[in-house]
């Protein structure tokens, strides 16, 4: 059975958007300093020196190839780097921001958007500059297997090995 939005459902999404945006204008101007270890790897490889940090030295320094070469590509394509790791952060908070608004079809999950869309460290870490929240807008499909196994042992469903820590 599909789910259709009412009214009232776009409205509290809008804004959820609204108040996520105010939030992270707000903080633009913030950068965690791990992010420019990314950013030098990033600049290195699209200039085509390399996946280093510094020209003929071969050193894995960064923790998160994929955002490395996803910066690597949007700078080789001439966008600079910082902007576009902000932006690109901003996008997966709204991403994250619309599944947790439609994980649920009932208001808690309303809530729980605007809720998240209020939160001061969320939106600080959609501008940091790192990858932070790559993870929750990739998969919401984990959100929502964990939030079936917590619904108790008769739900049939069991935590996926990716959830699992150490």
């Amino acid at each position: 059975m599909r789910y259709r939005c009412s009214i009232l459902d776009w409205a509290v999404l809008a804004v959820a958007g609204v108040s996520a945006l105010v939030c992270m204008s707000r903080l633009f101007g913030f950068l965690v300093d791990d992010a420019f270890i990314s950013f030098r790897y990033a600049e290195n490889l699209a200039a085509g020196r390399g996946l280093v940090f510094n020209p003929g030295e071969r050193v894995e320094g960064y923790s998160n190839l994929l955002w490395v070469l996803i910066l690597a590509g949007a700078n080789r394509l001439g966008l600079p780097t910082i902007a576009t790791a902000q932006g690109l952060g901003c996008v997966a908070a709204f991403l994250a921001l619309m599944l947790t608004f439609f994980l649920r079809r009932r208001s808690p999950a309303h809530f729980a958007a605007l809720l998240l869309a209020a939160s001061l460290p969320w939106a600080l870490w959609a501008v940091s500059g790192m990858e932070t929240l790559l993870l929750p807008a990739r998969d919401p499909g984990g959100v929502r297997t964990v939030a079936r196994a917590r619904a108790g042992p008769g739900s049939g469903h069991r935590l996926p090995p990716r959830v699992w820590r150490p």
